[in-house]
């Protein structure tokens, strides 16, 4: 069985002093066998960015 997703997922990016202080991320993003499936790519690129550009990401939980 092949299931399409049909979800979506809204981030949300707090800034402080012109840096990101906070990624938060919400909505229907959830696939039948992986929770936040669909917000996965958003928060790597936050990630990957931050790495690129000598940040050091916070280890919090995005929710």
């Amino acid at each position: 069985v092949n299931v399409a997703p049909g979800g979506y997922c809204d981030t949300q990016i707090r800034m402080v002093d012109g840096r990101v202080a906070e990624v938060a991320y919400a909505g229907d993003n959830n696939l039948p066998n992986r929770r936040d499936a669909l917000c996965v790519s958003t928060v790597d690129a936050c990630v990957t960015y931050a790495r690129q550009h000598g940040q050091r990401p916070a280890a919090r939980s995005a929710r």
